[in-house]
């Protein structure tokens, strides 16, 4: 009657599926004793929303700051603005963040949009820790940053040419228990 369904509560979609007729669940098929049973044919409202795994993770750090680590070694903080079911996400107020040897150095982003596939892992900033580190640290300029970073390649280069010399020569100390 009219006046039972307009007394009833409109059904909540997000915390329940609404009570619909499921004919999926009328499809039959025997079982090992040689009766029927349903089929069990799984469709998505018959799931919670589970937010603790997979990019629904990611709801709890909605407007939040956090940082996100790419696959390419690179920093990026900022506060967390959208994100969809392949942890695509958009960052916005970001900055790129270069730490070396007690330096650092933030380039701004503004908003940025980052592929899930470089995402190695993502996490809330806390900000008086975030002061804390940055304090014991001096900051510099991009363009110092990067001529530290040529700097220390180089340096790292010729380290290691002078390493495989040594190792062609024979003067390469070599433990005899490791081998």
């Amino acid at each position: 009657t009219p006046e039972v369904e307009a007394s009833r509560p409109a059904p909540n979609f997000f915390s329940e599926p609404p009570n619909l007729p499921r004919p999926h669940m009328q499809q039959h098929r025997p079982n090992n004793r040689g009766g029927k049973q349903p089929h069990p044919q799984i469709l998505p409202h018959d799931f919670p929303l589970n937010r603790s795994s997979g990019a629904a993770s990611l709801f709890e750090h909605l407007e939040q700051r956090v940082l996100v680590c790419l696959r390419d070694g690179r920093h990026i903080y900022g506060t967390l603005l959208s994100f969809d079911s392949f942890a695509n996400i958009v960052l916005e107020a970001a900055t790129e963040r270069t730490i070396l040897a007690g330096l650092y150095s933030d380039a701004d982003a503004g908003i940025v949009f980052i592929r899930g596939e470089n995402v190695m892992f993502l996490g809330e900033i806390d900000p008086v820790k975030e002061r804390e580190v940055l304090r014991d640290m001096r900051e510099v300029g991009k363009a110092e940053m990067n001529e530290i970073i040529r700097r220390n390649a180089r340096e790292n280069a010729e380290r290691a040419e002078g390493m495989a010399g040594a190792a062609a020569e024979g003067s390469w100390p070599i433990n005899d228990d490791f081998i």
